[in-house]
């Protein structure tokens, strides 16, 4: 097919759009150079961030029963404040008051005892300290009664010779006095040397009877003190033996004593644990707060673990709020942060974030403290706000 030469109206209307489009480029083009910059107050508004929050406690616990018991008095309802250690409420507690009474008699018995037994082994000692005291006063007596035996038979034996002496003297002067009479028969010698040979016999006889009670006496008093050596001798047996008893009953009470130790040391334990029974019929307020809910009632049965109370720190509170890992990084460039709820703004400053991203718009979430004591209730909730100073 042959070309068809253009026609005049198609070459002007060529011509016509083609300076259309010369004459509107250049006002594109201005337009392009000529938009104005973001300015300070874009870019800040731009980095500012408005959340969603809520106050929390950080205290919030369930007060549970650690015992099975019947509810004897419950002292607080819901939204009464408590102190930390206030009884929220009373246990029926008598079983366990038995038991702890028992326990508390077991070592009062045993305690008893081992001051009975220590009194024994005092006892024991000092009959042990008396009877070697008396041992060694019987020994010395004994010491004391031979030397005296000895002297006594030293003094017998002198006694006894000098009866031996005596009684020769009085036989010799028997044999003179009988010989004078023979020669006074004969007239060999005179009536004055017969009388003179008979008062020597009476004096020499009169000197025999006189030493006999001596060695008698003499006699009597060594076997006296030998009979006293000899029961010096048993008394200081007997001492001994006694001492021996008793350093026994020492021994044998000192060995019962580790052993009622340790029965008494399992009887504290046993107390101990009755006491921390006991302790437990008592439901107590584990901090300052205030009672959220009451799930007891009067008289109700509640078993080991069962719920009693809820109880929430007023006083120890935070803000939480959900934060992107951008309005995270925008937060810590600096800016004032504040919790907004319809009535007042808070003052809060950024604490730590919670190192796992969660949800679908994966946010952390950020815990922010209060600079300032409020009234807000737990639960309330708002808004998290930054907002950058004029730079």
């Amino acid at each position: 097919m042959s070309e068809q030469p253009l026609s005049a109206v198609s070459v002007c209307v060529g011509m016509s759009m083609l300076s259309a489009l010369l004459l509107i480029a250049p006002a594109v083009f201005a337009a392009e150079e000529t938009e104005p910059p973001i300015t300070g107050q874009q870019e800040q508004a731009e980095r500012s961030f408005s959340v969603p929050a809520s106050v929390i406690s950080l205290q919030e616990s369930m007060v549970s029963a650690e015992i099975a018991a019947n509810i004897e008095h419950i002292a607080f309802d819901v939204g009464d404040k408590v102190n930390k250690g206030d009884e929220l409420a009373r246990l029926d507690c008598r079983e366990f008051t038995i038991r702890q009474e028992q326990a508390q008699a077991d070592v009062n018995s045993l305690k008893a005892g081992i001051l009975g037994i220590k009194a024994r082994v005092e006892a024991a000692k000092n009959d042990l300290a008396a009877s070697q005291n008396t041992i060694h006063l019987l020994a010395a007596q004994t010491k004391v009664a031979q030397s005296n035996v000895v002297a006594s038979t030293a003094d017998f034996g002198r006694v006894k010779a000098q009866s031996q002496a005596d009684q020769a003297k009085c036989h010799l002067a028997n044999l003179d006095l009988q010989r004078a009479r023979e020669l006074r028969k004969k007239q060999v010698i005179s009536q004055q040397n017969l009388d003179s040979a008979v008062t020597q016999f009476k004096a020499a006889q009169a000197e025999c009877s006189a030493i006999k009670p001596e060695l008698d006496s003499v006699q009597a008093k060594t076997r006296s003190m030998q009979a006293g050596v000899e029961a010096a001798k048993v008394a200081v047996q007997v001492q001994q033996a006694k001492a021996r008893m008793a350093h026994s009953q020492v021994k044998v009470a000192e060995a019962s004593l580790p052993a009622l130790n340790a029965q008494i040391a399992a009887a504290n334990a046993r107390l101990k644990t009755e006491q921390l029974m006991v302790s437990r019929c008592s439901l107590k307020a584990p901090f300052s707060g205030e009672i959220v809910q009451r799930i007891v009632q009067l008289g109700q049965r509640i078993g080991i673990g069962e719920s009693a109370f809820q109880i929430v720190a007023t006083g120890a509170k935070e803000v939480t709020a959900s934060l992107s890992d951008t309005e995270l990084a925008q937060l810590k460039e600096g800016g004032d942060i504040y919790f907004q709820t319809p009535d007042k703004r808070y003052a809060v400053k950024y604490r730590a974030a919670v190192a796992v991203v969660t949800g679908e718009a994966r946010t952390r979430e950020v815990r922010f403290q209060f600079d300032e004591k409020n009234d807000l209730a737990i639960g309330s909730s708002g808004r998290v706000i930054r907002e950058l100073g004029d730079e």
